[in-house]
């Protein structure tokens, strides 16, 4: 009981600060008049502080600019300052090497839709990550991931207002990366982002000789660095590129499977669907198809309508995959109208028990699977429109 008198004694000698009722609708601030002088007067200053149980109080004064915030470099725990304000700029580098010829076009023309450029812009940034020299690096992959998931509204805003102002800048421009790495993302300080000096591309590329033809005609196509560029930029061709290292982890269970996806795709397979593999540790890649050497296993897809900007396939640790993830991933990736009714065709025509089986390359999964497809007569060409009378098929390409 002496207790709570004491409770309610010094309740009733402290001096409260009386707070104004108002609706949230008219938000006005309480003023601290002992620190900054009489309310209403050129002198009062804002306290930083919550006073309100008003929701709408609360969103404005979280609003209200911060005289001592100084802006800086932020870098998240566990990540290299260096090599997150490379990847950074990485990020920008790939950005100009896609978007580059779309923005500059958009932004040229005079009967430009509202928007158009914002569309592109946020597009870019959310699949920014698929950029060759991020993408082929798991650090890297998971700062760039960072920055996207933290920044994408920063970042494309930064960009779309450097494209309207100085479309011409956009290869290569120290002012980009500043704008986007320093004021967007705080990724890195102006002057880091301005300097960074970008990774030169192989100019000497190794290829082994390529097979003769007699020797390549499997499910899977056989390339070497001297034939693998005309490979995917063959044209009304979806190619599913598969580029693998031998000595790696993920190898036995990555090739295992591919081998696998092209032997059930390749009953009837259409001339506008190709599987093909390369040999990375005695192959390079063209530096044209994202200006960069891939480092580790990479399954991606060149699609009929673009050769420029591969579809990358997330690959586990451990390589593994169910049979659906593939399936999915093609009818994801491939843009021809053959291709997509091929993969269809093959996923609709799978129980969904055995799509699902995390054992689907062990030999007893395999020898059901061919048994059930052949009742399912899945091994007939597909389905063409009938010919005429006294005409023959035209013969695929």
């Amino acid at each position: 009981m002496r207790t709570a008198r004491i409770a309610l004694l010094v309740c009733g000698i402290t001096r409260v600060m009386p707070f104004r009722a108002r609706e949230p609708a008219s938000v006005e601030f309480a003023l601290d008049e002992d620190a900054g002088g009489a309310a209403g007067s050129s002198t009062t200053t804002l306290v930083y502080k919550y006073p309100s149980q008003y929701p709408a109080d609360y969103i404005a004064w979280s609003k209200l600019p911060n005289p001592s915030y100084k802006p800086a470099v932020v870098v998240p725990k566990g990540f290299d300052p260096d090599e997150f304000c490379a990847t950074c700029c990485s990020l920008v580098q790939g950005l100009e090497f896609t978007l580059a010829g779309q923005l500059h076009r958009e932004s040229a023309n005079p009967s430009k839709t509202m928007g158009v450029l914002d569309e592109l812009a946020q597009e870019g940034v959310d699949t920014s990550c698929q950029y060759g020299p991020i993408w082929h690096d798991k650090k890297k992959r998971n700062m760039c991931k960072h920055l996207v998931e933290k920044h994408a509204e920063q970042l494309t805003a930064a960009l779309v207002n450097f494209v309207s102002k100085v479309p011409d800048e956009l290869q290569n421009s120290p002012r980009l990366r500043r704008d986007m790495c320093w004021g967007a993302a705080r990724a890195c300080d102006a002057a880091a982002a301005e300097r960074w000096d970008p990774p030169q591309p192989k100019t000497e590329l190794t290829s082994q000789r390529p097979l003769s033809l007699e020797n390549n005609r499997g499910p899977v196509f056989r390339a070497v660095g001297a034939n693998v560029r005309e490979e995917i930029a063959k044209e009304n061709r979806d190619v599913l590129l598969y580029v693998f290292f031998s000595s790696s982890e993920q190898y036995e269970m990555l090739n295992l499977g591919f081998e696998r996806l092209a032997e059930l795709l390749a009953p009837g397979r259409p001339s506008s669907l190709q599987l093909v593999a390369l040999d990375a540790e005695k192959n390079d890649l063209p530096p044209v198809y994202g200006l960069h050497q891939i480092t580790t296993d990479t399954i991606s897809m060149y699609s009929a309508t673009d050769k420029l900007t591969p579809t990358l396939k997330q690959i586990p640790d451990d390589g593994s995959s169910l049979l659906s993830d593939n399936l999915q991933f093609l009818l994801a990736a491939c843009k021809h109208p053959d291709s997509l009714a091929h993969v269809r065709a093959l996923a609709e025509r799978i129980p969904e028990h055995m799509l699902l089986d995390s054992n689907w390359l062990s030999t007893a999964s395999r020898r059901r699977l061919d048994k059930h497809l052949i009742r399912k007569r899945l091994d007939g060409p597909l389905k063409r429109a009938p010919q005429k009378p006294g005409t023959s098929p035209k013969s695929e390409l």
